[in-house]
């Protein structure tokens, strides 16, 4: 027991890793309250335009980046009320059918879209990527198998594949999330002839195939992660395997190791 709680305490880290997604796809929202003047599309200046002061909870595109400032523009008011009519003609499209864009610094202003915008998502979302894992923890028995004492063992076996799983944010403008996550990969592991009741003369590596489950909390880009999984080797070595059918546990901390599809970077 004692050494399953060490090994616990070691850490198991998981790379996820994900393609960037252009932050001109999908809407965006704002948080709080913005002061923004009027451009054209390539953001350049319009002569006379005055800022105007666009709401929390605006729905926007971002149209095209200009240096590091986004041309946006403010998604259709779909009530059918006189306000929302009004606010159509002043920050959406003129009365002759043209789009209004606004310029939104990316950063390093009062009025940024880092301190007063956010994709617009769902509270749950699909993530998927590849992963490797780098430590696994092993825990032992005290009943022998076969003969065999089965001891607790820290493998660093080399391994990739691929993951998926979903992502739940409980609430839009908090930085916490859930996610529970499934993966597949291929693993090289080290035999001996202990672990494999002398099966083999001398130590070596062997493939297989690993299936994995866990859990993941994120905070503030910051994780910590729960996983568990099982390494399949095949063939009569893999009977041998004192280590067979038996889940290899692992705690992890990371930085955004995990991003679901259609969050951005900085």
């Amino acid at each position: 027991m004692k050494r399953i709680i060490l090994g616990l305490m070691l850490i198991m880290s998981t790379c996820y890793l994900n393609a960037q997604t252009n932050i001109r796809d999908g809407r965006h929202i704002f948080n709080y309250d913005v002061s923004l003047t009027q451009c054209n599309f390539d953001g350049s200046a319009i002569a006379g335009a005055t800022a105007e002061r666009i709401e929390a909870n605006t729905i926007f595109y971002v149209k095209n980046i200009v240096g590091s400032d986004y041309i946006i523009q403010i998604a259709k008011f779909t009530s059918n009320t006189a306000s929302a009519k009004a606010l159509n003609t002043k920050l959406v499209s003129t009365a002759t059918g043209s789009d209004i864009f606004f310029k939104l610094p990316q950063r390093s202003s009062e009025d940024s879209y880092e301190l007063n915008a956010e994709r617009l998502e769902k509270k749950g979302l699909f993530t998927v990527g590849a992963a490797t894992t780098l430590i696994k923890i092993r825990p032992g028995r005290e009943e022998p198998k076969d003969g065999y004492n089965i001891y607790s063992e820290f493998g660093n076996d080399f391994n990739i594949g691929i993951s998926a799983g979903w992502k739940f944010k409980p609430y839009r403008r908090t930085q916490l999330s859930h996610s529970l996550v499934g993966g597949l990969s291929f693993s090289s592991i080290k035999v001996t002839p202990y672990t494999t009741q002398d099966f083999i003369q001398s130590e070596a590596t062997q493939g297989c195939v690993t299936f994995s489950a866990g859990y993941v909390f994120e905070y503030n880009k910051f994780q910590v992660s729960v996983f568990s999984g099982i390494d399949v080797m095949s063939g009569e070595i893999g009977r041998k395997w004192i280590y067979r059918n038996r889940p290899w546990l692992g705690l992890g901390f990371g930085f955004q190791i995990f991003r679901g599809q259609g969050e951005t970077s900085n």
